[in-house]
């Protein structure tokens, strides 16, 4: 044999690292927590997208029926920063977020009947 078969063997055997929070899988959510997180993950992306927000809302106050034609490129820096903000990574985090935070939250099946 050679030796870097036993390497590669040694390295397979190596304990893994715990993962980090950030490669931890969310835990099931029941309907309500889901909707719950979505709603969060909207929010915080909302904040963070606050200057593209008060553009748009203020092109559409002075622009009226015309906000179509005239505003679509402040909506559409709008949406692009939403976008950047609604990942399904960031709603993985605040599902991880949410859990830790809320563990009556978690997802638990109904004892099955015999």
């Amino acid at each position: 044999p050679s030796p870097n078969l036993f390497r590669r063997i040694s390295f397979c055997m190596e304990s893994p690292a715990p993962p980090s929070d950030t490669a931890r899988e969310p835990p099931k959510l029941a309907a309500w927590a889901e909707e719950k997180v979505i709603d969060l993950v909207k929010e915080r992306a909302a904040e963070r997208c606050a200057p593209q927000l008060q553009e748009f809302v203020t092109c559409s106050k002075a622009h009226n029926m015309a906000v179509i034609w005239k505003c679509r490129s402040q909506l559409s820096q709008m949406n692009a920063c939403m976008k950047k903000h609604t990942t399904p990574e960031d709603i993985r985090q605040m599902q991880i977020e949410f859990s830790d935070e809320y563990p009556n939250s978690i997802w638990k099946p109904y004892p099955s009947r015999k």
